[in-house]
């Protein structure tokens, strides 16, 4: 929705959730939920009656489930300069130690 890769997502859509992590598919429709703790659970905007994160916070949250070996990620697909890295470094501050060191390395901050 942000524009921040390359990689374009057709018939699928990702969400972030305080219960469980599942996956569902409806009429060729794939619809992922992963699972966050409730401290990581922040810094969404209303679009059109949907709630969603911030540019910078789904490219942490997707940094923290990536280093949690359960997201994959091009990270050479994505574009850097959309992202407010002061943002991104206020936002990381809850999580752990491995996330904030990859996301270190990739923004080089």
């Amino acid at each position: 929705i942000y524009g921040i890769t390359t990689q374009v997502q057709r018939n699928f859509y990702e969400s972030t959730a305080l219960r469980r992590s599942v996956s569902y598919e409806i009429k060729g429709i794939k619809f992922n939920y992963y699972k966050l703790k409730k401290e990581f659970y922040f810094d969404f905007v209303r679009q059109n009656d949907l709630f969603i994160s911030t540019k910078e916070k789904a490219f942490i949250d997707a940094i923290y489930l990536y280093s949690l070996g359960r997201y994959s990620i091009d990270i050479n697909s994505l574009d850097l300069k959309k992202l407010e890295i002061k943002r991104i470094k206020s936002l990381y501050r809850p999580f752990p130690e491995r996330t904030k060191k990859i996301i270190r390395e990739i923004c080089k901050i």
